[in-house]
């Protein structure tokens, strides 16, 4: 019964996270094109440094949510309580910080607005994030997946308004904050009935939260900073048109992860009942992920590697051409993090977040490094290789962790699947046809 609901409940997010993500896909597609790259490369720049605040208004309280909810049920409410007054404290923290910050740095009067409009979000997010974990928690997702669809959709159609009364970047902005109220809004309604919203404040209970989460915190912040610290030096470095490259590849390689997240948002609370009471079972469902994620990751790599060209010229234009680059070389960092959201969960569900946060950290001075040889001279192009070198390398050191606490990985699926993409590779690279038939045949 409990396994037949989790798959129920995996279709749901799946299917939530798919089509939410082809609408998020399809809304920046249109603002690159609505904006040119030089527009879109100020817009790509402010959701980039408002991920940095993200992380503080976060905190990584809600896996630990989930986590505790999952474990203990009749705590729930003292937990989300104090889970949310906490998320309050650091949601006005993070807002705060990012716009005095904007402020002493550099950056045109409409940036430093944009700034300002885009750091409302972080609270509502913050709100929408806590109560999906409820949900989560429950394998109850399928409302989550209604949430995210139906705030898309909302954003959509406001983006869709502001072009046609020609609104500038800053007005996109605000078409984003209003999604994020809209998102936050309808999660809260369906999350409602497991919440009683009595002030339940224990300060045991928000230390134990702080506690546990900051080292996913950490984590968080070392992510968003090689994830997003390229867009941010790309700024300092070279020009809004650059920027603009770089994000549109970006942009198309972030897709995969979409499955991967949808697939671990139903086997995380999973994974950590088995890690307490089956650990046979833990170590088959982590080996199963894997295979599963990689089987979906390497092919799509491939392909989408021999056919960048085509794939950025139909879906931006030759504005954009240049993307085609950084898209064969980003697709392959898109792919280890399909696959490195796997290994991060198993990772927290046995309690040891922080080695991700010890690996994270390990992969922002190695990111940074790169960024600073790299984009000097290669400019968008080197920000994409040092992307891929440091996903490479976390993913390297997350798979000999595992290796020696859960399970290893099959060598042989491993080496299976990747034959059967290098052959599908080679077929794409002989044959010249439009880009939808070039995708069937691969």
């Amino acid at each position: 019964m409990l396994l037949r609901r989790i798959a129920k409940n995996s279709g749901y997010v799946f299917v939530g996270y798919f089509i939410a993500g082809l609408i998020t896909l399809g809304i920046n597609v249109y603002i690159a094109r609505y904006l040119g790259k030089e527009f879109f490369g100020d817009y790509s720049f402010v959701i980039s440094y408002i991920s940095f605040f993200a992380i503080i208004a976060y905190l990584g309280i809600d896996a630990i949510i989930v986590r505790e909810i999952s474990r203990d049920y009749k705590k729930r409410n003292k937990i989300i309580i104090n889970g949310l007054l906490l998320k309050t404290i650091l949601s006005i923290i993070a807002i705060m910080a990012s716009v005095v910050l904007i402020y002493l740095l550099p950056y045109s009067s409409p940036v430093r607005l944009g700034v300002i409009v885009a750091s409302l979000s972080l609270l509502f997010m913050s709100y929408g994030q806590t109560f999906v974990s409820v949900l989560q928690a429950r394998l109850e997702m399928v409302h989550f997946a209604v949430a995210n669809i139906i705030s898309k959709i909302v954003f959509a159609a406001l983006i869709y308004y502001v072009a046609l009364t020609s609104g500038g970047f800053v007005r996109l902005l605000v078409a984003m904050t209003l999604g994020s109220v809209v998102y936050m809004a309808i999660v809260l309604f369906f999350a409602r009935k497991y919440i009683s919203f009595r002030l339940d404040y224990d300060k045991k209970t928000s230390l134990y939260l702080l506690k546990e989460s900051w080292p996913l915190a950490l984590m968080g912040l070392f992510i968003s900073i090689y994830y997003r610290v390229d867009v941010i030096m790309l700024s300092l470095m070279k020009t809004s048109a650059d920027i603009g490259q770089y994000s549109a590849a970006y942009t198309l390689t972030e897709a995969p992860a979409i499955v991967s997240t949808a697939f671990m948002t139903s086997m995380f609370p999973l994974m950590s009942r088995y890690f307490k009471k089956a650990k046979y079972a833990l170590k088959k469902s982590y080996r199963l992920s894997f295979k599963y994620m990689l089987s979906l990751a390497f092919p799509l790599a491939v392909g989408t590697m021999m056919l960048s060209d085509k794939i950025v010229l139909a879906i931006y234009g030759n504005e954009y051409i240049e993307s085609a680059k950084a898209l064969s070389i980003l697709i392959w960092a898109g792919s280890l993090i399909f696959i490195n959201i796997v290994l991060v969960n198993v990772i927290i569900s046995i309690n040891r977040q922080k080695v991700n946060t010890y690996v994270t950290a390990l992969g922002v001075i190695v990111n940074i490094a790169l960024n600073f040889i790299l984009i000097p001279r290669y400019s968008f192009i080197g920000a994409s290789t040092a992307t891929l070198i440091t996903e490479l390398a976390i993913f390297s050191i997350f798979l000999i962790y595992l290796t020696g606490k859960v399970s290893p990985v099959s060598i042989k699926d491993i080496v299976k699947i990747g034959a059967a993409s290098l052959v599908m590779g080679a077929a794409l690279n002989q044959i010249d046809f439009n880009i939808f038939l070039s995708i069937i045949i691969g």
